[in-house]
């Protein structure tokens, strides 16, 4: 269970976000702080597979300090994967491992979020993040090529929104 005082932004696989202008109008996802339950049954039509093994997968990303959140590959099993994404900048080793913490994709003074993208050069990764407005927060997907390098680096910004190399 989160922390109490953890807000969350929540997707479902299988109903990938679109652009929208703002998360209360989004019907891909929703906002929830530690502690709140979902209202969640496998009776649901939308429900994946047949018979006694329906399931729904949710994809519950942190929001983080400035109001940011990286929710990732969306036609994903794993929406976040360590083998796509990679920090900003670089932080101590985590006890979680390849894990990537807080501090190493939000600014000190929380106004950016910066991650990298990895991958095949030439390929399309559509990547969606959880964007501060200052009307409220929108869910926006980033059709991020990979360069030659085989990876490409994401600034995110609650003035200029998202850019990349």
């Amino acid at each position: 269970m989160p922390e109490p005082s953890s807000s969350w932004i929540i997707t479902e696989w299988g109903f990938p976000c679109i652009n929208s202008s703002s998360v209360e109008k989004d019907n891909c996802s929703t906002m929830v702080s530690g502690g709140s339950r979902l209202d969640v049954t496998t009776q649901d039509p939308r429900a994946h597979g047949s018979g006694d093994r329906r399931f729904r997968l949710f994809n519950w990303a942190p929001v983080l300090p400035g109001g940011f959140a990286l929710i990732g590959e969306q036609a994903k099993f794993v929406h976040v994967s360590p083998q796509r994404y990679t920090s900003g900048q670089p932080a101590e080793p985590s006890r979680f491992g390849s894990l990537i913490s807080t501090r190493e994709l939000i600014s000190n003074d929380n106004s950016t979020m910066a991650f990298g993208v990895v991958g095949s050069r030439g390929e399309l990764v559509m990547t969606t993040v959880l964007l501060p407005m200052p009307t409220g927060s929108a869910v926006v997907v980033l059709p991020v090529t990979i360069g030659a390098g085989g990876i490409t680096h994401v600034v995110c910004t609650r003035s200029r929104g998202c850019e990349w190399d």
